[in-house]
């Protein structure tokens, strides 16, 4: 059976931004947190802001949370 990284990839992604504020938030820095590609992560941004789980804007390197982590269950990821 193939195991799929992806939910574990976006718990980290959501972690990431609550827990390192200050830190970069460019798809760049969060794969090198989660050890994953770039454009991996910009998809998983991507499918956060679908499900109005992340608020961005093109060119900024700002992503923030919609909900707060309390409201947010695995099935709003999933």
């Amino acid at each position: 059976m193939k195991y799929s990284y992806k939910l574990s990839d976006v718990i980290h992604v959501l972690a990431y931004l609550l827990l390192c504020p200050d830190s970069d938030h460019s798809s760049k820095a969060i794969a090198a947190s989660v050890e994953a590609n770039p454009s991996v992560i910009r998809s998983i941004m991507s499918d956060l802001r679908k499900a109005n789980l992340l608020s961005s804007h093109q060119g900024s390197v700002k992503p923030t949370l919609v909900k707060s982590p309390s409201e947010i269950s695995l099935f709003d990821i999933h």
